[in-house]
């Protein structure tokens, strides 16, 4: 028994010994830290600028705008008209009816006010025979500012003198006098649309004699 424990006595000695000289050591280095990689700061992506919407306007108005130029406020107008005209009063038992092709010239003092000349020469058609008109003389319109369904009314009033002649079987009558008369229209975007006019002559064959006039009429502006 007291073998086994001598026999150990060295053993535990030596251990004893290896155990005190480890811990009279000091303990190994840490590794040195790993650099982590910075990570950049993430760039905020660009916002695209917002395209700023163009202005809303309305498509009548940008087509009546396109279709229609503005009219000046002043400078000159000339127009021209076709119609039909059928008598009244002494003339009616002399003639059926007239055709006259009507030139229009004038001066806008605004966009209402149109003051000028005119001028007009007519194929009459006489009971008998073949006839004829002409006439000259001064004329003033009125454009109103409002509208009416779409179309620009207007008054107007003229003043002049006319001749006419009728021819039948070789021998041709004349006749003249002075003239007047009123008018009324309404013109499509300010340049074409229908008038009548109702006229009043006297002449020293016939006497006082009345035409109601229907046709269309165009005018350029500028």
């Amino acid at each position: 028994m007291r073998a086994v424990i001598l026999s150990a006595g060295p053993v535990c000695l030596v251990s004893i010994a290896l155990v005190a000289q480890a811990q009279d050591q000091p303990p190994p280095p840490a590794p040195p830290p790993v650099p982590v990689p910075a990570v950049p700061a993430s760039t905020p992506a660009a916002t695209p600028p917002t395209p700023t919407p163009p202005p809303v306007t309305s498509t009548a108005a940008s087509a009546s705008s396109a279709a229609s130029p503005p009219v000046p406020e002043t400078g000159f107008e000339l127009g021209a008209r076709i119609a039909f005209s059928a008598p009244f009063g002494n003339l009616q038992q002399q003639l059926k009816g007239a055709m006259p092709l009507w030139i229009d010239a004038g001066r806008r003092f605004s966009k209402q006010l149109v003051l000028g000349i005119y001028g007009y020469a007519a194929v009459a058609f006489p009971v008998v025979g073949a006839g004829y008109g002409f006439g000259i003389g001064g004329e003033g319109q009125y454009f109103f500012s409002q509208t009416l369904f779409g179309l620009n009314p207007w008054l107007g009033a003229a003043f002049g003198y006319e001749t006419a002649g009728v021819s039948f079987m070789g021998a041709n009558t004349t006749t003249g006098g002075p003239e007047g008369g009123v008018q009324v229209g309404l013109d499509y975007k300010r340049g074409f649309g229908p008038f009548a006019a109702f006229t009043v002559g006297s002449y020293s064959s016939y006497g006082v004699d009345e035409w109601i006039t229907i046709g269309m009429r165009g005018t350029y502006d500028w």
